[in-house]
């Protein structure tokens, strides 16, 4: 038996659809290009930020080890199983109003594990330095390699001769705290002041695990303790593989933005195949079976797929390249591209199978009494037998005739219009005031505190020895208090402590004084466990606070009723106290990370243990205010003084941020449905064309049919606004409460996004009103005779 091979006709069948609906192909052109192009852009910024730290990090060391004798130095250079391990000591610092300078000893595996850019050599006599270009600039000094400097580290001013200069890869360029590298001969070591960056040998490629045992074995095997060990936070942020976090965050968006191309490239071929249908009939009658005419709209929806998607891979990559050029990566991004073709594929097979199995399941038959306008083959019964023929029911009856079609349409708006105010309630709810506040800076616009920067003391209690002689004193208070403008001053008791887990596990942290009427906060926090002033006193209870930071530095959370020994440096000497977990929570409402009653903390402290002024003032005195305490902060060099409206500043920048990125997935998703849109608008209109005729043909006005045009496109942009204002509303709603409560963010407060709803509302009344105003003089164009020419 013969069989003849129709995969050609099939083929040219295709290529003459395809060119014959040139408003559709742009369309879905346009749809599946821009989905491939966001998805693709948001993986390989991802991808390029991890590149680029990882490009950052390479040959940087690793660990620190602290508190290191010359001897275990020695051996540690000595030992195989490094790449390198370089000395630091610090010398000095010293801190102006305007800026601080460091002097640190180091040699030449500090240099090259350091990864600084350098030029010259190390200092090798007492008088000789290394230093920042920046550091001249910022004291109006120009010198070269070879010549001499006039600098005061501290010691009075004295000449210096230059060396060589250094720059910091990670440093931002309005830093204002610079580096000063001298010789070996300038200072006296002590074994406390030494520290050792380290590398291991061969730990390119690593995991973050691997490399972490490794470097506590190279500390075991030279006698350091393991809180002597401090990884490098860079390093190891760099290695480990993208967070569940973020990735849950790149795949939401990925649903939401293929969520929306399915809808919109489903909705454009269903409308294309059921406005085909008469043309798929006759098809049938001379001969294509069910199999090819499935096949004819697969290669439609394929061959639009070839051209929309190496267009948005292409764009994407463009703009990835341009927004971190130095995390581009070939190999990266010919993944992506790869991963994001067979997703996009996906999205556009499963948006056009129901088109596909439409335009196979019509008979010839059946395809006669076809009308597009109304997509219904069968008649249909109603009870209405006399309707009133006016421009509004005449679009009220349009609207209802092919229900689907006008819900998949709607679906999309409406998605776009609940997206929106889901992420404009989300912006408008993020306060930069409140951002900056967070749970530190509850209180005043100005925090007072003390520093240890400044101080030489190196066994892990500077803040206790300065508190020794508080400067942060009753005296302090009230000179505080008499600046003109100051309304209030409220004291935070903290200080130093080491402290023992059951199993020897030792670190170092602040513990933080809290009074009885902050109970109630505390406990809203809690996660765990109670917390009852009376009862911390009497069991010696305290209260833990950012579990998840001993989760990731120990691999184990404090749970209620844990014993932990508390190391004080007091009036009366160094003093050992064991104390019981009674809570744990994961937020952090003062400094530091455990919490005790104020009344404890002082007891066993015997001193004034004042760490922090928080200070109010009136807001128009706010200025002289501030003049006023940075004098006082430079007048102390264990002062330290924090701005709430500096912080303001950054926070709004990130907010700022968050906001840029989902009004961007925004527009994106709304741009879908307004290609829905036009086209559902454009299509409606022209396979009426004849309909529309015969009603002008029998007295219907310009003016009416506009009127009718417009009502039409009404319908649609009431009901978005409509599902805009309420399940949009509802729904932004829930997000920020649910984020609020269960990530701990305090700073999202609920509120209504007016300016953006109305925004909103009125570009899409605009679009609307554009659409009929075009698809009206379009029908104008044309005669009545020509429009009713097909009958």
């Amino acid at each position: 038996m013969f069989q003849n091979n129709n995969g050609a006709v099939v083929k040219n069948l295709t290529k003459a659809s395809l060119h014959a609906s040139k408003r559709r192909n742009i369309f879905i052109i346009l749809t599946i290009a821009i989905s491939a192009c966001l998805m693709a852009t948001i993986s390989l910024i991802s991808m390029g930020v991890r590149q680029e730290r990882i490009n950052e990090i390479d040959g940087m060391y690793q660990a620190a080890f602290l508190n290191v004798s010359q001897e275990t130095l020695a051996a540690l250079k000595a030992d195989s199983a490094l790449d390198g391990a370089g000395e630091y000591v610090s010398i000095s610092e010293k801190e102006t109003e305007n800026y601080s300078v460091n002097c640190v000893y180091v040699d030449d595996d500090t240099i090259r594990l350091g990864n600084f850019i350098w030029e010259g050599y190390l200092p090798k006599q007492e008088r000789d330095v290394m230093l920042e270009r920046a550091y001249l600039t910022k004291i109006k000094q120009t010198a070269d390699i070879g010549d001499t400097v006039v600098l005061d580290f501290g010691d009075g001013e004295k000449e210096y001769h230059v060396t060589g200069f250094i720059q910091f890869k990670s440093k931002s360029a309005d830093a204002t705290n610079y580096s000063v590298i001298r010789s070996q001969s300038s200072f006296i070591a002590n074994d406390a002041s030494r520290i050792v960056y380290i590398r291991v040998s061969d730990s390119s490629g690593m995991s973050a695990n691997t490399l972490e045992n490794a470097i506590y074995n190279v500390a075991q095997r030279h006698g350091i303790a393991r809180k002597d060990v401090s990884m490098s936070y860079r390093y190891f942020n760099a290695i480990e593989p993208i967070r569940g976090g973020n990735l849950l965050i790149m795949a939401g968006i990925a649903v939401v933005v293929a969520f929306a191309s399915v809808l919109v490239i489903y909705s454009i071929f269903y409308i294309s195949v059921t406005g085909k249908v008469r043309e798929y009939g006759q098809l049938r009658t001379i001969g294509m079976t069910k199999k090819q005419i499935q096949k004819l709209v697969s290669k439609e929806g394929y061959y639009l797929s070839l051209v929309g998607i190496p267009i948005g891979l292409l764009v994407a990559c463009l703009l990835a390249a341009a927004i971190v050029p130095k995390g581009w990566n070939i190999t990266n991004a010919g993944k992506v591209c790869f991963t994001t073709a067979i997703l996009t594929f996906i999205i556009v097979s499963l948006a056009i199978r129901r088109p596909m199995k439409i335009a196979a399941a019509t008979s010839p038959v059946e395809a006669i009494r076809y009308s597009a306008a109304s997509n219904r083959m069968k008649a249909v019964k109603t009870k209405k037998i006399h309707r009133r023929i006016t421009p509004l029911h005449l679009a009220v009856m349009n609207f209802s005739r092919n229900r689907k079609k006008s819900v998949l349409t709607l679906l999309s708006l409406g998605f776009s219009g609940v997206l929106l105010m889901c992420a404009a309630s989300y912006s408008s709810s993020l306060s930069a005031e409140t951002m900056a506040r967070g749970e530190l800076f509850s209180y005043g616009e100005f925090q007072l505190s003390l520093t240890s920067k400044n101080s030489n003391n190196s066994d892990g209690y500077a803040i206790s020895r300065i508190q020794q002689d508080n400067p942060l004193n009753e005296s302090m208070k009230h000179a505080i208090l008499e600046i003109d403008g100051v309304t209030d001053v409220q004291i935070e008791k903290a200080t130093k402590i080491h402290y023992t887990f059951p199993d020897g596990t030792r670190g170092g942290d602040f513990v933080s004084g809290f009074s009885e009427n902050e109970t109630d906060r505390i406990n809203s926090k809690l996660q765990s466990g109670t917390c009852d002033y009376r009862q911390c006193m009497e069991q010696n209870g305290i209260i833990v606070m950012v579990a998840s930071v001993f989760e990731e530095i120990y691999g184990k959370e404090p749970i209620a009723g844990d014993k932990l020994t508390f190391e004080f440096y007091t009036a009366g000497g160094m003093v050992q106290k064991e104390y019981t977990v009674l809570g744990v929570m994961d937020a952090r409402l003062k400094e530091g990370s455990f919490l005790m009653p104020e009344e404890a903390l002082q007891n066993i402290m015997d001193r004034n243990i004042n760490s922090q002024f928080s200070i109010a003032t009136k807001p128009e005195k706010k200025d002289s205010v501030k003049a006023e305490l940075r004098t006082i902060a430079a007048s102390n060099p264990f002062f330290q003084l924090d701005i709430l409206d500096d912080i303001i500043i950054e926070k709004s920048v990130e907010a700022q941020t968050y906001s840029f990125i989902l009004y961007a997935i925004v527009l994106v998703v709304t741009f879908f449905g307004i290609i829905n849109l036009v086209n559902t608008t454009v299509t409606n209109i022209l396979s009426r064309r004849q309909e529309l005729g015969v009603l002008q043909a029998i007295g219907l006005s310009n003016r009416q049919l506009n009127c009718m045009l417009q009502s039409e496109g009404m319908i649609y942009t009431l009901s978005t606004i409509i599902a805009t204002l309420t399940a949009g509303t509802g729904l932004g709603w829930l997000l920020c409460k649910g984020i609020s409560h269960f990530s701990e963010v305090s700073y999202i407060n609920y509120h209504f996004p007016l300016v953006q709803a109305i925004l909103f509302i009125a570009v899409f009344l605009m679009i609307q009103i554009a659409i009929s105003y075009v698809s009206n003089n379009s029908l104008k164009k044309q005669s009545l005779t020509e429009q009713m020419r097909e009958l």
